[in-house]
């Protein structure tokens, strides 16, 4: 299956935008990672001995393909196991690699049991494409997650069962165990033990399970009017920033000379004539070739000359 360079580069665009963006923290970075010790040259070596495959998902193996997990979760009514990792930088990482996950008892038992997810956030930006950048950061901020390695365990329906505590000894028989004990969490599991018990204790226990999950569906649903309410707050800020901005832009432009009034016009409006070209480019999912990255880069050189021209126009030296 082609690559379409419009996933990979379409990111790219925004660093032309206003300037209240907001910036995203380099996965991996020093404050995020304090406490991991340096990575041994025999550890740095460790790789799966497993695939990982791009796109799609199966039943006890590893995608990169969130979504394409939590599609066949739902179906196949399977748990989900995301491992957030460093594959360049995290020696904790590359132990549970060796320890666990490339032991072949451990993958036996897995084999029908779970979806595993790799979200990887490397040091060296260049063995990350910015789908996968982008993908991956927005889970680590959607779930919380500071510390690497963190697996974490979802339900078929994409909820949260829980994480694997991680140790300094991790073996497959820690990770088994520490498993098996969050996969009690399952609702399926929960029913099933529940309609075990004793009729009296059985009706008792039922009514409670029945009002947790009445009480989750409620916050649930505050949560996501939460949201939506701090969309609407965000979006509305981000209009004012820009109107303020332009109405400061305006107010500097107004005490420039006649001739870099016109000068910025031109450049404003040759930038936005490439922008206008570069998307319509990207909309059509070029392919990933050196050609196209050639064309892509000289859209960006060009991009750039005419930022500079604005900026040195707004802001003299």
């Amino acid at each position: 299956m082609k690559t379409s360079l419009y996933s990979v580069l379409c990111a790219a665009i925004l660093m032309f935008a206003a300037c209240d963006s907001k910036k995203t923290q380099t996965p991996g970075a020093p404050a995020r990672t304090q406490g991991q010790p340096l990575m041994e040259p025999e550890l740095a070596e460790i790789s799966p001995n497993y695939e990982i495959a791009r796109s799609g998902a199966q039943v006890g193996a590893w995608t990169t393909d969130y979504e394409a997990a939590i599609k066949l979760a739902a179906e196949k009514k399977v748990p989900v196991i995301l491992n957030f990792t460093g594959s360049d930088w995290c020696k904790y990482c590359k132990l549970l690699i060796r320890d666990v996950f490339n032991q072949k008892d451990w993958q036996d038992w897995v084999a029908d049991k779970f979806i595993f997810v790799y979200l990887d956030f490397p040091r060296n930006p260049e063995l990350l494409s910015e789908d996968l950048l982008k993908q991956n950061s927005d889970l680590r901020e959607k779930f919380g997650v500071e510390a690497f390695p963190t697996l974490l365990i979802l339900e078929d329906d994409a909820s949260l069962l829980g994480m694997v505590e991680m140790r300094d000894d991790n073996s497959v028989l820690t990770v088994k165990r520490n498993l098996k004990s969050v996969m009690r969490r399952r609702k399926s599991v929960i029913q099933q033990m529940i309609g075990s018990l004793p009729e009296g204790k059985r009706a008792e226990i039922q009514a409670v399970y029945d009002k947790i999950n009445r009480d989750q569906q409620t916050m649930t649903e505050m949560a996501k009017k939460h949201e939506e309410q701090m969309k609407t707050l965000e979006k509305g800020l981000r209009d004012m920033s820009e109107k303020t901005e332009q109405a400061i832009l305006e107010h500097i432009l107004s005490q420039r000379t006649p001739e870099q009034q016109q000068h910025y016009a031109e450049a404003k409006k040759q930038m936005d004539e490439l922008r206008q070209q570069l998307n319509d480019w990207l909309s059509n999912n070029p392919e990933q070739s050196q050609q196209n990255m050639l064309l892509y880069k000289n859209f960006q050189r060009q991009l750039q000359e005419q930022s500079d021209i604005l900026a040195d126009i707004i802001d003299p030296d």
